[in-house]
């Protein structure tokens, strides 16, 4: 028997395969930061490479850190971690060779930054991250396009029981898609009254009957 079950969707994005290899012959640290004072929200933009961003109710500046890896010296010369303030939104972005004209990825040629965001937990995120694992904790507020890697989120204000599935795995949903959602309930009744709360966070929420 096929199991039946309501959830609130949040967000879609495209599950893609793509390997960056577990070796790095050259490795260099990577950091940077801003004063959090009037910020108002943190775009984050990040290429090859894991992220993780987690909100802190202590924290008084957004500081990013991380591990830039390449095959060749002037690859990881060209590997950096960018933090910058504009007004009040602060871009967090990781700069890589491949995002160049005239990149030609192989064996011998590679880049990728694990990188680490920490900020006020008050601060909402709106993250772009092309390929790895990505991992978000302790937030007002998320908004995601994430290509490819595993996802974990936790803690995104105004949202309970957040979790992640492959729509792969369910006949009732297009494959080929990560989905975001934000609690399990046994009815259509008990899913919608939910919907106004969850679309205070993200505005596109909305209620779906799941069959796996």
């Amino acid at each position: 028997m096929r199991s039946r079950y309501w959830l609130l969707l949040l967000a879609l994005g495209p599950v893609t395969a793509f390997a960056w290899g577990d070796g790095c012959k050259l490795r260099a640290d990577r950091a940077g930061g801003v004063d959090a004072k009037g910020v108002e929200k943190v775009v984050v933009r990040t290429g090859a490479g894991d992220m993780k961003v987690i909100g802190r109710g202590n924290a008084v500046r957004v500081e990013a850190r991380g591990v830039a890896c390449a095959a060749k010296q002037e690859l990881l010369d060209a590997a950096q971690i960018s933090v910058r303030r504009e007004g009040n939104v602060v871009y967090v972005e990781t700069n890589l060779p491949q995002n160049q004209d005239g990149w030609t990825f192989g064996n011998n040629e590679y880049a990728y930054i694990d990188i680490g965001i920490a900020l006020p937990s008050s601060i909402p995120v709106d993250a772009t991250d092309s390929s790895g694992d990505a991992d978000f904790e302790d937030l007002k507020a998320l908004t995601l396009q994430d290509s490819s890697g595993d996802l974990s989120i936790h803690g995104i204000a105004g949202l309970t029981d957040v979790g992640v599935l492959d729509s792969s795995d369910f006949s009732s949903l297009h494959s080929g898609y990560w989905v975001v959602f934000s609690g399990v309930f046994n009815s259509a009744q008990e899913a919608e009254s939910n919907v106004d709360a969850a679309k205070g966070t993200y505005s596109g929420a909305y209620a779906r009957q799941i069959v796996q």
